[in-house]
């Protein structure tokens, strides 16, 4: 399980997004280990999380990082027609 943010105070946290391109090595390694803690591990989700969406131009990667390890995670996908959605 990822680190106990519990009594974290939301002023020590910071909100971050980025593409792909924009990611250094240590920070998306990071992301990635813990989506696949949240999902393979703790949701029991056996599925194939690397679809090839991660590198698409309009995904974003937003993270929530604390001083003692990242909070939470999303990435979000650009549709023209749909706007935004959770990928």
């Amino acid at each position: 399980m990822g680190p106990n943010l519990l009594g974290t105070s939301i002023a020590s946290v910071t909100l971050h997004v980025a593409a792909f391109a924009e990611l250094p090595p240590a920070t998306l390694y990071a992301l990635l280990q813990l989506r696949v803690q949240v999902f393979v591990v703790e949701q029991r989700c056996p599925y194939q999380d690397l679809d090839g969406r991660d590198t698409d131009p309009g995904t974003r990667h937003v993270w929530l990082a604390a001083p003692r390890g990242s909070a939470g995670s999303a990435w979000p996908l650009r549709r023209a027609a749909a706007g935004w959605r959770a990928g």
